[in-house]
């Protein structure tokens, strides 16, 4: 396969993922809004650092495909890591910040039970996650 070849695969199935979590971004937030359910607010958030990561790696993929030159006679191939470097410690402080809400909710006692809304996004969401996964 040669090198166009592959970035052309890989830019498609990302592509593809990011359109997926995209719309599972969509659905997890209007079904938390709407079924007032922390757990599909925090699966939205996933969702977003999914897109971000998709992104990322659309990114890194441009970034590392120039050819040499002269500041650079290795390549580009760097910036991949410097991007998942970044995508890191975004994941990380959304995860702290996930985690920090959540240990709020519990220490203030603020129990909100989810509509019947919430119910619905999971298991459609869950579904369409189960499904896609398994082929």
């Amino acid at each position: 396969m040669t090198d166009k070849s592959y970035y052309l695969k890989v830019r498609r199935v990302t592509l593809i993922g990011l359109l997926c979590n995209a719309a599972l971004f969509a659905l997890n937030l209007t079904g938390g809004v709407y079924g007032k359910s922390q757990a599909l607010l925090a699966a939205a958030v996933d969702s977003a650092s999914d897109v971000a990561t998709d992104v990322m790696v659309l990114l890194g993929l441009k970034f590392s495909n120039r050819p040499r030159d002269e500041s650079h006679p290795y390549g580009h191939e760097r910036i991949e890591t410097l991007f998942t470097l970044i995508l890191g410690g975004v994941l990380i402080y959304v995860a702290l910040k996930i985690g920090f809400n959540a240990g709020k909710s519990i220490y203030l006692h603020e129990a909100r039970a989810p509509r019947i809304a919430a119910a619905v996004v999971a298991a459609v969401t869950g579904m369409t996650v189960v499904r896609v996964c398994t082929g």
